[in-house]
């Protein structure tokens, strides 16, 4: 089989089965890896890479937008699992015709999210590339073993939330390929793509919560993450599309362009929000206290059940098939 054959999914599956992990430390299969320590914590390690041509256009995102979104994405594994980052390693390579100017503009917005989260960037590794940028940041975070939140702890009959809105990152990349002219709404939808906000402040909060049961970060879009924790926590789920939350910038630029919100919303990724499974009976009260805290709602979209890996759509009640565009690094 060639490589151009084999999708991301089963590439990892490879990984994880020749390179097993033992308990207390978690490997592969969450947002972080997590290693305890012998005060009671936990160390959070998240690593990711952004390539130029896939990730993104270096002629339609600023070199400073780039540096802040590289450090969000990998805070957003953090908040994932409960955890406040602390220590970052950058490696880069890049091209020979790269403008001293991009690179200055780069570290900036990598500076500005390391002080935004208070995070030390202590060391990585340069080197050359013949053609494209390449950037990879492992992030290292902690929290208490006990408030650390992962993706496999669902239980069946918990509410199914998130903590914020849905699609508007993809709607800012599809306004960018299809050149829609720029207004309010879709600079909203630009700036959700270019300067992604992970919900850190909001997972460290609800890792505290013993009613909160699984978490993880929407990076991929929800249905591809829905299935990852339904996977990992052998259950299954109902969602209400009418309840997905969707931000009236993306109503407005899709009803303009013609374009469905809600596939936007269900398979677009970057959105960063968290998504986690909540007690039914404590969900009234933790939205109640969420709302207090953060003057935002938590979503409440569907229902843990006990079919493994079965995941049903409804729309009022009714249900129907999701059309699936979920992105693939090797597609």
């Amino acid at each position: 089989m060639q490589f151009q054959n084999i999708n991301e999914e089963t590439f990892i599956q490879n990984i994880l089965q020749n390179f097993p992990v033992k308990e207390p430390i978690l490997g592969i299969g969450d947002d972080c890896a997590v290693i305890p320590d012998a005060q009671g914590n936990g160390w959070l390690i998240t690593t990711d890479a952004l390539v130029e041509g896939i990730h993104f256009l270096k002629d339609q995102i600023s070199s400073f937008d780039l540096g802040y979104k590289m450090m969000s994405v990998n805070v957003s594994d953090i908040a994932a699992m409960g955890g406040t980052p602390k220590y970052a390693f950058l490696s880069i390579a890049f091209p020979k015709t790269i403008n001293a100017t991009w690179t200055h503009d780069l570290i900036k917005g990598l500076k500005e999210a390391c002080n935004k989260w208070d995070i030390l960037l202590l060391g990585g590794d340069t080197v050359g590339s013949k053609r494209d940028i390449f950037i990879n940041i492992t992030l290292i975070g902690s929290a208490p073993l006990p408030q650390i939140k992962y993706r496999n702890r669902a239980q069946v009959g918990d509410a199914i939330c998130v903590t914020g809105f849905l699609g508007n990152s993809w709607a800012g990349l599809k306004a960018l390929k299809e050149k829609v002219p720029v207004d309010d709404s879709v600079s909203h939808l630009l700036q959700a793509h270019f300067h992604p906000e992970p919900h850190l402040a909001q997972g460290i909060w609800l890792a505290s919560q013993n009613e909160v049961h699984a978490m993880m970060d929407v990076s991929d879009g929800l249905d591809r993450d829905l299935k990852r924790l339904l996977k990992s926590s052998k259950c299954g789920a109902i969602v209400e599309t009418s309840k997905i939350p969707l931000a009236q910038a993306l109503l407005e630029v899709s009803q303009h362009n013609q374009w469905d919100p809600l596939n936007l919303a269900m398979n677009g990724g970057e959105d960063y929000c968290l998504l986690l499974t909540v007690s039914l009976d404590h969900l009234p009260a933790l939205q109640k206290a969420f709302c207090a805290q953060f003057n935002t709602f938590l979503y409440e979209i569907g229902l843990i059940t006990d079919t493994p890996e079965r995941l049903i759509y409804q729309d009022c009640g009714k249900e129907f098939q999701l059309k699936e565009e979920n992105f693939d690094h090797f597609q």
